[in-house]
């Protein structure tokens, strides 16, 4: 008897399986794709949003904006404005830095966001080169238009998306391959030169 029920069961499951729902005038057809089973090998990491290069590219030209008149308000990223600017890791080891040279000038003797010590009228044309959720490169192509003679010059920045908006890791240029390298060279020359 159970295994007559178990048959009419399963045929009663197909027949109502074939059955089609009566059409509107608005359906759309569907197709019903049985998904396969991803090893762990196949899963990858979510693409970032197609607004993260748009995200990266208004904050750095945020920070650029700073640059474009001698004239505009002060702008400390280093002291005063550095939240805004870098990183939790980048802070840190701003922080350390000042505390390790003691008021004397080292890896901040020059901005390296703009490449100077003084600015007429920076302009800064920006490419972001690659993003994910929470990294991104980009490129900033300088020319102070303030200063007759200025020549152009790129600076890469390694950005990290924080809770706060997309903030500066390291900076890379032709004179300075790293900006957190700089900094770290300076606390060890500082505690090296403490020593003896």
């Amino acid at each position: 008897m159970d295994r007559m029920l178990s048959v009419a069961l399963a045929a009663l499951l197909v027949l109502a399986a074939c059955q089609k729902a009566p059409a509107t005038a608005n359906a759309v057809p569907t197709l019903a794709v049985a998904a396969a089973p991803r090893s762990p090998a196949t899963i990858v990491a979510p693409a970032a949003p197609a607004s993260d290069a748009d995200d990266v590219k208004a904050f750095l030209a945020g920070l650029y904006a700073h640059y474009q008149s001698s004239k505009a308000p002060l702008f400390d990223p280093y002291d005063a404005d550095a939240a805004r600017v870098f990183d939790r890791d980048t802070l840190a080891l701003l922080k350390a830095e000042k505390a390790a040279m003691k008021g004397e000038v080292g890896a901040l003797d020059a901005d390296s966001i703009c490449m100077c010590q003084d600015f007429g009228s920076l302009r800064a044309t920006i490419t972001v080169t690659s993003t994910t959720a929470t990294t991104a490169t980009a490129n900033a192509d300088l020319r102070d238009v303030g200063f007759k003679d200025d020549s152009a010059r790129r600076n890469t920045f390694d950005l990290v998306k924080t809770p706060a908006g997309w903030r500066v890791h390291d900076i890379h240029s032709k004179d300075q391959a790293s900006f957190r390298q700089s900094l770290s060279d300076d606390i060890k020359g500082a505690k090296s030169g403490a020593a003896t």
